[in-house]
């Protein structure tokens, strides 16, 4: 929770044999107004109900057993029923620079030679 990414890169195969720009399109959802929103670098926990219309913003956690009733700003960490923002993963300027950077678009070869700046604690 406190680096820049949820993912674990670490001996992660599926990320380097499946690429980051993996749109999937599910034809039984196609022209469904009001759908669910998920922003990039987002971990969701198991048995978590979001409502309709909702957008969970980048790099934002939700605990397990949530309910996901209004939007998620991103960066925060929500739980409960209905889901309230816990708190922030990071500050204000880390959340605004990370959104900034949009590292999720970065090529593989990016990220892995910005290896430092995925171990390092954004949090302190």
């Amino acid at each position: 929770m406190t680096c820049a990414s949820t993912v674990n890169f670490a001996g992660n195969s599926r990320i380097v044999d499946d690429g980051f720009d993996m749109p999937i399109r599910y034809s039984e959802f196609e022209g469904i107004k009001n759908g669910v929103t998920i922003g990039n670098d987002v971990w969701i926990a198991r048995r978590v109900r979001i409502s309709h219309g909702v957008i969970i913003g980048d790099g934002c956690i939700i605990a397990e057993n949530s309910l996901i009733r209004k939007d998620c700003e991103p960066y925060g960490i929500y739980g409960g029923i209905p889901a309230k923002l816990i708190r922030y993963r990071f500050d204000k300027g880390v959340r605004e620079q990370l959104l900034e950077l949009q590292w999720w678009d970065w090529s593989m070869e990016k990220i892995q030679n910005n290896k430092g700046f995925f171990e390092t604690n954004l949090a302190d």
